[in-house]
C-alpha cells in the first residue's frame, strides 16, 4: 500500500513539472499583430497612415496595359520571445479583419484570410484592423483577442495632371460661337470643374491650365504648361450614385469675351476615357481623357503615384 502512494506521489510530481514547463514556455512568448501595405511595385511599406487611389477601371479591350488590382495589405503577425526574438509559427494565430468607414461608422468589410485585399470604389477615410486570436472559437464567438493593430488609409479618386494637349486647334464647336472671329488670334486656357453643376453655379473651377496667347485656327501641336501650378483633378470616370462627374473645358478668349470650343458633358462630343490602368513600372495608376470634336482633339493625362 505504501509503495502505491509513493508511486501515486510520483506521478503527480511529474505531471505537475511537465505542465509547469508548458505554462513557463508560454509566459515566455508573446504574439504581435502587424500587417504592411504592399505597392503594385512589391514593396512592402509599414506606415501607420496610407493615402491610396480608389479601385475602378476602364480601358479598351485592345488594351496592353495591366488594371490596378486594388491595395494589398500582408499578414506580418508572429510569435515573439520576451526579448523580442521572432518564432517561426503561425501555431494558435487565428485573424480577423475589419475595415472601419469613418465617415458613417459602419464596418464595410470583414475577413479571415491571412492576407487581405481591398477594392474600395467610395473615395473616404478608413480604418484598418487587423485582430489575433487564440483560437478559430475564440474568433467566432467574438472573444476578446490577443493583439490588434490597426492603419488610418484614406482611399482617394484625385490625380495629378502629367500632361494637357491638343492636336490641332479649331473653331468649328458644337456651341454657337457666332461672335467668335475665326480669322483672329485667341488665347486659349483648359479649365476643370467638379461638375457640371458646380459651373452652371457660378462656382470656380477646381483647376485652371496657363493661358497660351496668340494662337490662331489651325495651330498644330499645342501643349499647356503645368510647372508651378496645383494640378490635382478628380477622376473623370462618374462614381457609384452620381451621374454629374468632373467637367474639363477647352476655352478661348477673344475681344474680352471667354468661348467655350468642347467639354466633356455635350453629348454631340466623342469622349474616350481610359482609366484605372497600371504604368509600365507599375509605379503609378493612370488616366486618359480624350475628347474629340472634327478634327480637334484635347487630351489630358494623369496619375496617382503609389508611395515607395
Amino acid at each position: 500500500m505504501r509503495q502505491l502512494v509513493v508511486l501515486t506521489l510520483l506521478l503527480l510530481a511529474f505531471g505537475c513539472k511537465k505542465n509547469e514547463d508548458y505554462n513557463d514556455d508560454t509566459k515566455d512568448k508573446r504574439i504581435r499583430s502587424k500587417f504592411s501595405y504592399v505597392n503594385p511595385q512589391g514593396k512592402t511599406l509599414p506606415d501607420s497612415t496610407l493615402i491610396l487611389p480608389t479601385y475602378g477601371f476602364a480601358i479598351n479591350v485592345d488594351s496592353p496595359y495591366k488594371t490596378y488590382g486594388g491595395a494589398n495589405f500582408v499578414n506580418e503577425t508572429h510569435w515573439e520571445t520576451k526579448s523580442g526574438q521572432k518564432l517561426n509559427t503561425m501555431q494558435g494565430i487565428f485573424l480577423q479583419w475589419k475595415l472601419l468607414n469613418l465617415a458613417n461608422d459602419k464596418w464595410v468589410r470583414t475577413d479571415t484570410t491571412e492576407d487581405l485585399k481591398l477594392q474600395i470604389f467610395d473615395p473616404g477615410k478608413y480604418k484598418l484592423f487587423q485582430y489575433v486570436y487564440s483560437s478559430a472559437e475564440n474568433r467566432k464567438n467574438s472573444m476578446y483577442p490577443l493583439d490588434s493593430i490597426s492603419k488610418s488609409i484614406e482611399f482617394v479618386n484625385v490625380k495629378q495632371i502629367d500632361s494637357i494637349t491638343v492636336d490641332t486647334l479649331s473653331f468649328h464647336s458644337p456651341y454657337l460661337n457666332w461672335e467668335l472671329d475665326r480669322d483672329a488670334p485667341v488665347d486659349a486656357f483648359v479649365s476643370v470643374y467638379s461638375s457640371n453643376t458646380d459651373m452652371e453655379n457660378g462656382e470656380e473651377p477646381i483647376f485652371t491650365s496657363e493661358t497660351i496667347k496668340g494662337l490662331r485656327q489651325g495651330t498644330t501641336g499645342i501643349k499647356f504648361n503645368l510647372s508651378g501650378l496645383d494640378h490635382f483633378i478628380p477622376t473623370f470616370m462618374t462614381t457609384r450614385g452620381t451621374e454629374d462627374g468632373a467637367l474639363l473645358q477647352l476655352n478661348v478668349q477673344q475681344g474680352g469675351k471667354t468661348y467655350t470650343l468642347i467639354d466633356n458633358d455635350w453629348r454631340l462630343i466623342f469622349r474616350y476615357l481610359q482609366t484605372g490602368y497600371l504604368s509600365e513600372d507599375k509605379s503609378s495608376v493612370m488616366e486618359e481623357l480624350k475628347i474629340r470634336f472634327g478634327n480637334m482633339t484635347l487630351k489630358v493625362n494623369s496619375s496617382f503615384k503609389f508611395s515607395q
